[in-house]
């Protein structure tokens, strides 16, 4: 049985990842500080959120293969877990708009917790380590015909900017190591079960089911390329699977789709109910489109973005209406 250490376990990729693993029959084991008493994120004072993570870790704590540490990733007890096993890294602090107002907490978390974990994995059999990187790493630097791993990285927030410090770190740690590392930028996480609140998705159903203000972002006028959760944990079990000195892959869906039509879309999905939308203004530190050039993925990795969109956010709809008993 394969052994992997998943960091994040409970956060809305890293659950997803763990139950899939599970199936295939890896061991995993879990690592998450969502319940330290030092947290200061924002989402943690949220009891929707609350319950959410406690359910994510209920239902992974159901399955005899999977094991849980609430520890930062950067603790010495990591160095205890017996090789050989892999490591999927995915822990982090999340979202622009806070690192635009705490951008020290993600210079120490993001950066500094992920050189600890390298560090700490030194004398350790690691026959893989697998993170994530972010599409914000390319900034304003996109192509029409879409960002490419090669391109010059641009990043325009503080989140952005330790994503791509993470790929420098990734490959020098891992050549002083000999870690074979792979660092997957993701773009734009949708669907799937147990979202995070401070998704897009979930405000504007919460929101238009309680007949409340939408918000939306430069009158609709942005772009991205939603890639549902299913695509993005094939992705990272593909690379896990398949080891490499010092990798780069893009997982996206190589579809770039405006934001009004995916409120559009929700909106569908949940009967035609009449959207008050309040325009606001184009956010700072933000892009105005990202799309995907995943060719290098679909070559070396054999990607391929089996989900689409729509059934993505069906999926999503369906799941929260009968988890809110709406």
């Amino acid at each position: 049985m394969k052994k992997v250490v998943v960091t994040g376990c409970i956060g809305f990729i890293g659950f997803h990842l763990c139950k899939k693993l599970l199936v295939k029959g890896y061991e995993v084991i879990g690592i998450d500080s969502a319940y330290s008493s030092k947290s200061t994120w924002p989402e943690d004072s949220n009891p929707v959120m609350k319950r959410i993570k406690d359910d994510r870790l209920d239902t992974l704590m159901n399955h005899m293969n999977f094991t849980f540490h609430n520890i930062s990733v950067g603790d010495n007890l990591i160095e205890k877990f017996k090789g050989p096993l892999s490591v999927v890294h995915l822990a982090a602090r999340a979202g622009i708009p806070f690192s635009r107002q705490k951008p020290l907490f993600y210079e120490m978390d993001n950066t500094y917790q992920f050189a600890k974990l390298l560090y700490n994995l030194k004398n350790v059999k690691v026959e893989n380590f697998v993170y994530a990187s972010s599409s914000s790493v390319y900034g304003g630097n996109d192509t029409p015909t879409g960002s490419t791993e090669d391109i010059a990285l641009e990043p325009l927030n503080v989140y952005a900017a330790t994503k791509a410090y993470n790929e420098l770190q990734a490959r020098i740690y891992g050549e002083m190591y000999g870690i074979p590392t792979t660092g997957l930028r993701f773009f734009t996480v949708i669907g799937g079960t147990h979202g995070r609140v401070d998704m897009a998705m979930y405000k504007w159903t919460k929101a238009i089911l309680a007949g409340e203000e939408v918000l939306l972002n430069n009158s609709g006028q942005m772009f991205r390329d939603f890639t549902p959760i299913e695509n993005i944990v094939s992705g990272i079990i593909l690379a896990l699977e398949k080891p490499q000195k010092y990798k780069i892959y893009n997982l996206g869906c190589g579809k770039s789709i405006q934001i009004s039509d995916a409120l559009a879309f929700i909106d569908k999905c949940l009967g035609g109910i009449p959207v008050n939308i309040k325009n606001m203004p184009f956010p700072e530190g933000e892009v105005l489109q990202s799309l995907s050039n995943i060719d290098l993925a679909k070559s070396e990795l054999g990607y391929e973005p089996t989900v689409s969109f729509e059934d993505s956010l069906e999926g999503y709809i369906k799941w929260y209406k009968e988890y809110f008993n709406v």
